[in-house]
């Protein structure tokens, strides 16, 4: 229903001719489409919003993106430029001071190296968004799970501290009671860090 939603607002501000909004609403509808799994018409749509915000100065719009497109192409295999395009989406973050987009960005970047095997890569961008975005407990819960699967995948030595890090995400989201993005992720790092405990 909320992609409809999503392809419905697309559609209409392009009859309106409202390019603006229509970048805004391909680029929602992008992520909506990497939510579900199509990352193929995801990538599609977040290239065309990428390619028109930036034709026409959107900023902000450009950066977001930048972002998703970045876990997408990680998703499709394409880690190299996966890699490539989440960290200029990174230094677009701190060139603008949005520090919410630079934690993002660092839990995609260690998103990306985990699906590549880079682990100890991995293990690094999650503890650094982690830290980044310490005062948003939502974020910082999506952070820690990403940290506990990399130092799980790290084998035995690893698993206190991949425990560690998941019962605190999962403390977090107790005490937030439920999150957006991300939420799935606690769970499932929590259940894999008992699992192999």
């Amino acid at each position: 229903l909320f992609l409809a939603g999503f392809e419905a607002a697309l559609e209409a501000f392009e009859q309106a001719g409202n390019s603006r909004d229509a970048c805004q609403a391909r680029s929602n509808l992008g992520y909506a489409y990497a939510e579900l799994g199509d990352y193929e018409r995801a990538e599609r749509a977040l290239r065309q919003a990428l390619s028109t915000a930036e034709r026409t100065g959107l900023t902000t719009v450009r950066s977001y993106a930048r972002h998703n497109l970045g876990i997408v192409l990680a998703h499709r295999g394409q880690y190299a430029e996966a890699r490539a395009v989440e960290e200029h989406a990174l230094e677009e973050a701190r060139k603008q001071r949005d520090v919410q987009l630079e934690g993002a960005s660092r839990m995609y970047l260690s998103t990306i190296a985990f699906l590549a095997g880079d682990l100890a890569a991995a293990e690094r961008e999650a503890l650094a968004a982690a830290d980044l975005i310490a005062v948003m407990p939502s974020v910082r819960a999506s952070a820690l799970a990403r940290l506990s699967r990399a130092l799980l995948a790290q084998g035995p030595s690893r698993l206190g501290e991949a425990v560690a890090a998941a019962r605190e995400a999962m403390k977090l989201l107790e005490l937030l009671g439920r999150m957006g993005e991300g939420e799935v992720l606690v769970r499932l790092a929590h259940a894999e860090a008992l699992d192999a405990l």
